[in-house]
């Protein structure tokens, strides 16, 4: 995993990047993706996510917790095609926690999921 604090002039932006994950046929989480906020004192948070796979798609979801135990859909299931990102922001962090699931779009097809979180 690649992590970079930058200063931007106005407080500092941590930019995580987990290595790259290879989907299942149910959910499970991004090794990595998951941030707490009240640590780093964030704002704000936004997440982009690469399907680095040439043929096959992956659905994502972005979930959100107070508790670090229970969680709830943030930004619910969606589909991102072969070669293709999506993204999701919140300009204030609600939740202290987040993180990210993926999964095959079809079962025993499986694509690659690379995601960028970026907190600030």
């Amino acid at each position: 995993m690649t992590q970079i604090l930058k200063d931007t002039g106005k407080g500092f932006t941590t930019v995580l990047t987990p290595a790259a994950q290879t989907t299942t046929n149910l959910y499970a989480d991004v090794l990595g993706s998951k941030i707490d906020t009240a640590d780093k004192s964030i704002g704000s948070i936004a997440f982009v996510m690469q399907n680095t796979h040439v043929s096959n798609d992956l659905d994502w979801k972005v979930l959100g917790s107070i508790d670090d135990s229970t969680y709830v859909e943030v930004q619910a299931g969606a589909t991102i095609q072969q070669s293709a990102n999506s993204s999701y922001s919140a300009a204030v962090s609600v939740w202290r926690y987040y993180k990210v699931q993926v999964k095959a779009t079809v079962s025993a097809s499986q694509a690659t999921a690379v995601v960028h979180v970026i907190a600030k």
